[in-house]
């Protein structure tokens, strides 16, 4: 979990995906990484990329959402950088 400051890490048994509990029969693959960063008005962000296999590897950046106006309003938003 990122707060935009911090990162934040459970133990693997803890982690609950989708109402599903990690166990040794669950296998994560890791799809990508990513960096944190500043922007030019000191605004952190994550920045990297995804392997997305076959199609692959695109560069991303996710952004906290500065004010959630509700509930169901995301946490972060997630941009891919097109071109070169």
């Amino acid at each position: 979990m990122w707060d935009g400051e911090t990162f934040h890490t459970r133990s693997f048994p803890q982690h609950t995906f989708q109402g599903i509990s990690a166990s040794s029969t669950l296998f994560l693959k890791k799809i990508g990484v990513l960096w944190k960063k500043s922007d030019k008005h000191d605004k952190d962000y994550l920045a990297g990329q995804l392997d997305l296999g076959v199609f692959g590897k695109v560069q991303i950046a996710v952004f906290q959402t500065p004010e959630k106006q509700n509930e169901q309003s995301p946490d972060a938003t997630i941009h891919l950088f097109e071109g070169d």
